[in-house]
């Protein structure tokens, strides 16, 4: 969930109001997730998201005359873009270069195995996600602005198509004291999630950083000063601090944040301290509910994270596009070649950014880039600022493993993580466990493999990858193997391997004190280009949604009362060449 927004009365203070909305926020979701998680198999998603537009613009913003936009990128924050974009009357095309829309948080269809086997989707990368809301975002949900609308639309429009995910498993060793490295049998435990627990550390860790309350863009990059004296610290290597968080074998703050792929817990491929907080302040919902967290909100068993029922991401997606009406057109294997752009403060012409694909050519008056930067530098015409920046970025390398296996241990529903997979020593063994159905023989795992780049951030070569890649993907299936075998279960074979080679975009502790994100967001709009995805917030799907709304809604909502484009930040000639633009759309 997202946290609490400064939105509780002025004279309620304190413990007082941690209480009051603490005892109010069970209750309500208490009743509302127990009572929704038992009922019914899922809807088709193509006849059930009539309404998916909620929680937006309220009202539609035409622009002034014709404005085309191009959206380079289908995933997540492409298509909230484009569908935000619609929204205020704007003309979007969105190229995506996959046959599938959906990026990292697409799904994918197996057979069951079962007797009678069917074909069913499974989820490639993300898993928690709010695709079973209205709005896709708990921040546009409100479940703490307006707690009795969020535990309606629970009961109503999202009854059928959510999931819950028990999050708090832990495999460890035969032994509580024994590490996974030492090859010993592996049993599941619960998280300790008590008061003794390291989860109210990380909560004051967050809080301290960032504030209980306030507007949600106050957790955003761009909006922190990295060189400050606060803001510094945010921005120094996050192994110090960490260690405060507890032991990195059972603590629910490390494992959980290090196993989706946000950083290994030792070497180089260890983020700054500012992305683990940030996704600690997800992780752990909101800001004023510790209490409500750790007691997983009245439910058994601890933290719980909603899925789609069901798991069909890819038909949820398509469903969004086309409800976005004629405005939006989707170009699905529309590799983009190449992107001419305007030089900064040359007269705009209408249409005149060239994107050329693999689909056709196209011509836009804006373009969004929603992919990768520093990928996107392969057809960009980049100039000094823009190369400057993309080289800046990190990556890791995270897998997507799917498997046949029987394994009793592993509740089907419950998401399981690995003990001590989250280190330079244990590449390849499976970080994260998911048996998403009873009946099914389908395991998932998710690992890390070998950072893309050196530790001076230095891209490998392409021979090198290659071979690195060859490698992992051997020790993943005998890793795999060995894991499941641990567990007193029975490996059948490697279905599927999905390597993330630009997995979770960051920049390093330098990069981010010399204010990389001031520095990405001064180039928003400059060449008519503007940017959204990973990089600009956190890679989560709600935060990723959410950036892309706020970014449409700051610099494209025309004369209305949402966040607008800084026009102070831009160049007199780009301002003048815009009004041109718009009195000529005007004749």
């Amino acid at each position: 969930f997202h946290g609490v927004h400064g939105r509780v009365r002025a004279g309620v203070k304190g413990w007082r109001e941690d209480l009051w909305v603490a005892h109010r926020m069970r209750a309500l979701l208490a009743v509302a997730l127990l009572a929704v998680a038992p009922l019914g198999h899922a809807r088709s998603v193509a006849r059930g998201f009539k309404d998916g537009r909620v929680g937006c613009a309220a009202r539609m913003c035409a622009p002034l005359g014709r404005h085309s936009v191009g959206v380079i990128g289908g995933g997540v924050s492409g298509i909230w873009a484009a569908t935000e974009l619609v929204r205020l009357g704007y003309e979007v095309t969105l190229l995506e270069a996959e046959a599938e829309l959906g990026g990292k948080a697409r799904s994918f269809e197996l057979d069951d195995g079962g007797p009678g086997s069917v074909r069913r989707s499974y989820p490639l990368g993300a898993v928690m996600t709010p695709f079973a809301l209205r709005e896709n975002s708990f921040a546009e949900a409100k479940p703490l602005e307006a707690p009795l609308e969020f535990a309606w639309q629970v009961l109503t429009y999202s009854r059928r198509r959510l999931q819950l995910l028990h999050a708090n498993w832990l495999v460890v060793g035969d032994k509580t004291t024994d590490s996974f490295a030492a090859r010993g049998p592996l049993r599941t435990v619960p998280f300790d999630l008590g008061k003794d627990s390291a989860v109210d550390r990380a909560v004051s860790s967050w809080r301290s950083a960032f504030g209980v309350s306030g507007l949600s863009e106050r957790f955003y990059a761009h909006k922190i000063d990295f060189g400050s004296a606060e803001g510094a610290r945010l921005a120094q290597p996050a192994a110090a601090e960490l260690l405060k968080w507890g032991s990195q074998l059972r603590e629910w703050p490390l494992v959980f944040t290090s196993s989706h792929g946000y950083g290994l817990l030792d070497g180089d491929a260890t983020p700054p301290y500012y992305y683990w907080l940030r996704f600690m302040q997800k992780a752990t919902n909101v800001a004023r509910l510790g209490v409500w967290w750790r007691h997983g909100a009245g439910l058994p068993g601890g933290p719980t994270g909603p899925s789609l029922r069901g798991f069909d991401h890819n038909t949820h997606f398509l469903s969004v596009v086309s409800e976005a009406g004629p405005l939006l057109k989707v170009h699905m294997s529309a590799c983009v070649t190449s992107v001419c752009r305007p030089p900064t403060g040359a007269r705009r012409d209408p249409c005149d950014i060239k994107v050329c694909t693999t689909a056709g050519n196209f011509a836009f008056d804006s373009l969004i880039v929603a992919m990768d930067l520093k990928a996107a530098r392969r057809f960009l015409d980049s100039e000094v600022e823009e190369a400057a920046m993309a080289a800046q970025i990190r990556h890791l390398t995270y897998y997507t493993v799917v498997s046949r296996a029987t394994v009793p241990a592993l509740e089907p529903g419950r998401v399981f993580y690995v003990s001590n997979s989250q280190t330079t020593a244990e590449l390849c063994a499976p970080t994260i466990m998911l048996k998403p159905y009873a009946d099914s023989d389908v395991l998932i795992t998710w690992a890390y493999g070998q950072p893309p780049q050196e530790p001076d951030g230095v891209a490998v070569g392409a021979a090198e990858a290659s071979e690195r890649a060859a490698a992992e993907r051997a020790a993943l299936e005998s890793r795999v193997m060995d894991s499941v075998g641990r567990l007193g279960g029975k490996f059948h074979g490697i279905e599927r391997v999905e390597r993330w080679g630009e997995y979770f975009p960051h920049v390093g502790s330098e990069d981010l004190r010399a204010g990389f994100h001031s520095r990405l967001d001064a180039l928003q709009g400059g060449r008519g280009t503007y940017y959204v995805g990973e990089i600009c917030n956190l890679p989560l799907v709600s935060e990723c949604i959410d950036f892309a709304r706020y970014l449409v809604r700051r610099c494209f909502a025309p004369q209305s009362d949402l966040l607008t484009v800084r026009q102070e930040k831009r160049r007199p000639v780009e301002r003048a060449a815009d009004a041109e633009l718009a009195a000529a759309g005007r004749r």
